[in-house]
């Protein structure tokens, strides 16, 4: 087994987390997945600050952030983390690259600077979601640029066991983009049950633009039985042209779905 560092405290378990109070240690962090081929699986970490994020070791300033696949259970405690950028070609872009097996993340709220890439699969928090993925009371916002399977929370949901998400609010502007594109998914096909509960607007400012299967949750659903339950979209705008779309597209576009 794959030996954590120290970070600012805790063991790792679920009465005693891994602390991530800085940027330091969640570079420590992702470094740490990196080195462990079940990504965290088992272990529990808790974040006890705001912090800015930055760009990989190794990685060219135009490029930036790239994740790792998590496996875990962050608790990110009512912080923020910002700061995120990526501009290139890579798929599966987020805070984390995937979210698998046992994976959790709650009470976080992300902030992207830009995420704009050629590449697809792309979320604020994760490019794909397989296995088991609970998440909760999180927030996402900024602005995401990529091809196919975009979403303001994670890109694609493929082939859950199982699966939680409620209590998220957006305030994200997807731009550029292709096929299946959504303010939290771009594409589920999950082969079991999915609920969405209590999406929120906050800010009162988002936009999902894509070219075809656009909408304001989910972009495209296959193979899932889908409910969505208390979701209020609301946005204000402060321009009065009357060719201000919120959610737009070619083909396929809904206001949820």
């Amino acid at each position: 087994a794959h030996i954590y560092s120290s970070y600012s405290g805790g063991d790792g378990s679920a009465s005693n987390p891994y602390q991530i109070k800085d940027n330091v240690d969640f570079r420590l962090f992702v470094n740490d997945l990196a080195e462990d081929s079940w990504y965290g699986d088992g272990a529990h970490f808790k974040q006890t600050g705001d912090f800015e994020i930055a760009a990989r070791e190794g990685l060219i300033d135009e490029e930036g952030w790239v994740g790792e696949p998590f496996a875990g259970s962050y608790d990110g405690d009512g912080h923020t983390i910002s700061g995120l950028y990526y501009i290139g070609t890579k798929s599966n872009m987020g805070l984390f690259t995937e979210l698998l097996y046992n994976a959790e993340v709650k009470n976080l709220t992300i902030n992207v600077k830009r995420f704009d890439t050629s590449g697809d699969n792309v979320g604020a928090l994760a490019g794909i979601a397989y296995d088991d993925v609970i998440v909760k009371n999180c927030k996402v916002s900024g602005v995401i640029s990529g091809n196919n399977n975009v979403g303001g929370l994670i890109g694609q949901l493929y082939r859950l066991d199982s699966a939680e998400f409620t209590g998220i609010d957006v305030a994200v502007v997807i731009e550029d983009c292709q096929d299946y594109v959504g303010g939290l998914f771009g594409y589920i096909y999950a082969g079991v049950p999915i609920t969405i509960d209590q999406v929120t607007t906050q800010a009162h400012s988002f936009s999902i633009k894509g070219a075809r299967y656009v909408g304001g949750v989910v972009g495209l659903v296959k193979n899932t039985q889908l409910t969505i339950k208390n979701a209020e979209l609301i946005h204000t705008s402060y321009t009065t042209s009357s060719t201000t779309t919120v959610i737009g597209g070619g083909y396929y576009v809904g206001g949820l779905v």
